[in-house]
């Protein structure tokens, strides 16, 4: 029971007064009062669902580990001894100099935004100059960031996309990583063969690819051979008028895309340098 007590509690604090008031108010479930001897047991829906969050959590969860949990966060603080021995806030962010992004959430009831706030604004007192604050008017209290990543994840994804100590490299390394891996592929066939493989693992079973995706896959599989990302965009734009590319459209303007990466294959005898250099031969028909 007191798991189940706490986890009523809990939950009341994870979410707001308003947005309790606006999906249940002072709702009765159906039945309500009905049978006399159900005495004071739940008759308001909000009671019921919180009955319900805390049934789910006996049987399912050690209590000790919540109360070691919950003595880690009583713990916790951004404070150190300030210059008279206090806790002060400014001492303990002293050394935080690299780009921060601050949220607070109008209705967190367990994170108020006037705290979010006091760390953002001691962050910029202690000399850091790149800090941003971001408050989100949202109902659903401390599980905003749960509920509503629609709002909070472009604000996290354009925080660590900035320069300078942003995460761009993360994902230029993945980039890269996904460039070698394909070249060394390529390297073992013919490149119509790995067009046609490329084409199929974007498509999903479908008979079309998006233009966009196809013309990101090329400029990672051939940048190393010197197809710029302008060429590509060129050829994309005259080779594929539409923006849904079927495998064989795709393939045909093979010879096109690999002129424009000014790559070619062994010449066979008496004959023109082939314009696709993997392999010699076209293995399989468009």
């Amino acid at each position: 029971n007191g798991l189940r007590l706490a986890r009523e509690l809990g939950t009341i604090t994870y979410r707001s007064g308003q947005e309790w008031q606006d999906r249940f108010g002072q709702n009765r479930f159906p039945g309500a009062r009905k049978e006399a001897d159900k005495g004071l047991e739940h008759e308001f829906e909000i009671e019921r669902y919180l009955s319900h969050q805390g049934k789910k959590w006996v049987n399912n969860y050690d209590p000790n580990s919540m109360l070691w949990i919950s003595k880690a966060m009583d713990g916790f603080s951004m404070e150190l001894p300030g210059p008279d021995g206090k806790p002060c806030l400014k001492t303990g962010l002293a050394a935080a100099m690299q780009p921060a992004l601050v949220i607070g959430v109008q209705y967190d009831v367990l994170f108020p935004v006037w705290q979010q706030k006091e760390i953002a604004d001691t962050l910029r007192a202690n000399g850091n100059k790149n800090v941003c604050y971001y408050e989100l008017d949202s109902t659903f209290g401390h599980d905003s960031f749960l509920l509503q990543m629609g709002s909070i994840g472009p604000a996290v994804k354009g925080h660590l996309e900035q320069e300078p100590g942003g995460a761009k490299h993360l994902w230029e390394d993945k980039a890269q990583i996904v460039h070698d891996i394909l070249t060394t592929i390529a390297k073992q066939t013919s490149t119509p063969d790995v067009m046609r493989s490329m084409f199929r693992s974007l498509a999903k079973g479908s008979s079309t690819v998006d233009r966009d995706d196809l013309k990101y896959a090329m400029k990672l599989l051939l940048a190393s051979d010197g197809l710029t990302n302008e060429r590509i965009d060129h050829v994309f734009e005259k080779e594929f008028a539409d923006k849904a590319v079927t495998m064989e459209a795709f393939v045909g303007a093979r010879t096109e895309i690999l002129r424009a990466a000014q790559i070619r294959g062994p010449a066979p005898p008496g004959g023109e340098q082939a314009w696709w250099p993997r392999g010699e031969y076209d293995t399989y028909l468009p």
